[in-house]
């Protein structure tokens, strides 16, 4: 993405949508149309996996990872416990952290926060469906890029390489186009 500067490898036949990054609607890279969903959930027959990457600039100083993590951990469990029909579109419960990666280092060097959990979403008139989260943070000085995804559990296991190859790829500043040596 020239105009934000930051690139990732996407699956390959995934949607892009560019809302803005900074304008608190990010960019989506979803395995079908994103036309029609909610913020942080799906409709019946649109995508299984939808990845979102946002930009946060100028937030402030990173603190400890442990500290960090903290934060990611219970901002991700408040936007679950706080879900209504009428604020979200849809009820949040069984909320389960599943695994807190190691904190790691972008390919460019930066620091990353990686968080798993769990949750089922409740939409009106549609069966509740268990989801798999994924939230990394990576601290490029004082502005922190999120990449958030969010997966239907029948599709996880197909889908977690592609979701964590996204994350492994980040790079900023954007890295050049791959050419094709056909």
């Amino acid at each position: 993405n020239e105009k934000y500067s930051f690139s990732v490898d996407i699956p390959s036949g995934w949607t892009v949508t560019d809302k803005g990054v900074e304008s608190g609607e990010g960019f989506w890279i979803c395995d079908g149309p994103m036309e029609g969903t909610s913020i942080l959930g799906n409709e019946p027959g649109l995508w299984n996996t939808c990845m979102r990457i946002d930009y946060y600039p100028d937030y402030g100083e990173k603190y400890s990872d442990d500290q960090e993590r903290q934060w990611q951990l219970d901002y991700v469990r408040d936007i679950c416990r706080t879900a209504t029909f009428a604020e979200y579109g849809y009820k949040c419960t069984n909320f389960k952290l599943v695994e807190q990666m190691p904190a790691g280092i972008t390919v460019d060097g930066y620091p990353r926060i990686t968080t798993i959990h769990t949750e089922t979403n409740d939409w009106p008139g549609l069966t509740a469906e268990d989801q798999v989260n994924v939230t990394t943070y990576i601290y490029v000085g004082n502005d922190v890029w999120g990449i958030s995804s969010q997966s239907d559990w029948d599709v996880w296991g197909e889908h977690k390489s592609k979701i964590f190859h996204l994350i492994n790829s980040f790079h900023y500043p954007a890295a050049p186009p791959a050419t094709s040596t056909d």
